[in-house]
Order: C-alpha cells, then sequence, then structure tokens
C-alpha cells in the first residue's frame, strides 16, 4: 500500500513540476510568438507594397504592349486590307469597346456577392426557424 501512494506522491510532483516548467516557460513562449508575428507582418507589409508597384509597372507595360498590338493591327488594315486610316481606327475602336463592356457586364454581375449574401443569411437567421428545404429554397428565389 505505502509503495502505491509513494508512486502516486512521485506521479503527482512530476506533473506539478512539468506544471510549474510550462507556467515558466509561457511568457516566453507567448512574446516569441507574438514577436514572430510582428516581424513576419513587418514582412508581408513590404512584400504587399512591392506586389502592388510591380503590379502597376505591369499594368503600364502591359498597356504600351495593348496600344502597340492594336496600331500594329490599324497599320495591317490600313496597308494590307487598303482601308482608310479612319475605318481601321474605327475597327480598333469597336473591338476594343465591346472587349471592355463584356468585363464591365461580367463584373457587374458580380457585385451582388460582394456583400455576402450566404453569411448575412447565415447570421440573420432566427435560431427557432427551421432549416430552409430545397422547396423553400425555391419558394424563396421564385419571385
Amino acid at each position: 500500500m505505502r509503495r502505491t501512494e509513494d508512486r502516486s506522491d512521485r506521479g503527482l510532483a512530476a506533473i506539478l513540476h512539468t506544471l510549474q516548467a510550462l507556467l515558466e516557460e509561457l511568457p516566453g513562449l507567448v512574446s516569441d510568438r507574438v514577436r514572430l508575428l510582428i516581424l513576419e507582418l513587418r514582412l508581408a507589409g513590404k512584400s504587399l507594397g512591392t506586389m502592388v508597384v510591380m503590379g502597376l509597372a505591369a499594368l503600364v507595360f502591359g498597356g504600351t504592349a495593348w496600344v502597340a498590338l492594336w496600331v500594329g493591327v490599324a497599320a495591317m488594315l490600313v496597308s494590307v486590307a487598303e482601308l482608310h486610316w479612319g475605318w481601321a481606327i474605327g475597327i480598333v475602336l469597336l473591338v476594343n469597346m465591346a472587349a471592355a463592356g463584356f468585363a464591365v457586364a461580367r463584373a457587374l454581375r458580380l457585385v451582388d456577392r460582394l456583400a455576402l449574401p450566404a453569411t448575412v443569411r447565415q447570421l440573420t437567421r432566427s435560431p427557432l426557424r427551421k432549416p430552409m428545404t430545397d422547396d423553400t429554397r425555391v419558394d424563396d428565389h421564385a419571385g
């Protein structure tokens, strides 16, 4: 019986020693992690700034290349197809405006997603309400 008590006391002492060591290390562990977070956030901020600058540079160079491409297309229409320069510029303008219109229309279809509708529905739903079935979902969107 005494051996069991000794073993139990030693086990309890070991647990207490481990807990005390853990509590002594805890402030260091937390501060190290906070310091790491701060350093990584700084690095991420600098990286984001660099990414924005590189994105703007790519936008400028890409825009310049796009203009050069369409100047070449217009020159080809004038020289090869023997179109008047006004018609060539009109065709280039029409194609670019159609592409821009498509991009704007596509972007406008995505605007509703910015309001996070599914999340808002989940957060504003009453917990007392029964879950929606497929039939009620169809009815809600029918009107």
